[in-house]
């Protein structure tokens, strides 16, 4: 029973210092992306509606679940996992599903950084900052997290979201690859090409890292 109990502490204790180093990198890419200021409008206003925040969480969501290193393993996270969620309801009883949201977002965009780079460059993980911040905001909404949950159940789930978009995915696409210009993350119609194009990777087991950037 004590050897069960050490192991049950110990993987709590991994899962938790994972996500509290997906919250930092979170942090400072915040700091970083507000320092950099590309990629707002004028003034800073938002051209975007509550819906699209909550579509493009819905896309981190899933790319976050299926990458993840029970499913496709392009990154090392467990956050949707079974052992990922035991460890962190208990911590986090009323935002278990921002903390998954938040913890594999970390893990993702470190990865793409690596693959990607950084500068002047925005990928589904790592966005201008008052889109990342009005995405955090509508995850405490109970109904939308709810929903977004929902995306996270099951590869099957995940990759109708991806591919239910009506987009054809950008054919042949591997590794980093430029969807659009930095001002085309504002745009649902440039998400739905993202979206579409993970999930053709997810599906032909092949890494693809879709980025906005104005330099070609």
């Amino acid at each position: 029973m004590q050897r069960g109990t050490n192991i049950a502490t110990r993987m709590k204790k991994e899962v938790l210092i994972l996500f509290a180093g997906a919250a930092l990198h979170i942090g400072m890419q915040s700091r970083v992306i507000g320092r950099i200021g590309c990629g707002t409008n004028p003034g800073g206003e938002i051209s975007m509606q509550p819906a699209d925040f909550e579509q493009i969480a819905a896309i981190r969501a899933a790319v976050g679940y299926l990458g993840e290193k029970d499913q496709a393993g392009w990154w090392s996270s467990s956050f949707f996992a079974a052992t990922g969620w035991a460890f962190l309801s208990p911590v986090f009883a009323r935002t278990q599903v921002v903390a998954q949201c938040q913890g594999v977002s970390g893990a993702a965009s470190k990865i793409h950084d690596e693959r990607i780079g950084v500068g002047n460059v925005y990928h589904l993980f790592r966005l201008p900052e008052d889109i990342e911040q009005a995405i955090h905001r509508i995850l405490h909404q109970a109904d939308v997290a709810q929903r977004i949950k929902q995306y996270a159940a099951s590869p099957e789930a995940a990759v109708q979201l991806l591919s239910g978009g009506g987009a054809a995915p950008i054919d042949g696409a591997v590794g980093p690859t430029r969807v659009a210009e930095v001002a085309g993350l504002r745009e649902l119609q440039t998400w739905r090409l993202v979206a579409a194009t993970y999930a053709d990777g997810f599906q032909r087991h092949t890494e693809i890292y879709p980025y906005f950037s104005d330099r070609k």
